[in-house]
């Protein structure tokens, strides 16, 4: 996977499904 990869999901439910493949849920969150 290259730096500039642009991805679109088809729906909210598939893109949280996606998102959980590449990051963490403190990396989403950040330091809280």
């Amino acid at each position: 996977l290259g730096e500039n990869a642009v991805h679109g999901s088809d729906s909210d439910e598939n893109a949280q499904k996606e998102i959980a493949f590449f990051f963490t849920e403190s990396e989403l969150l950040g330091n809280q």
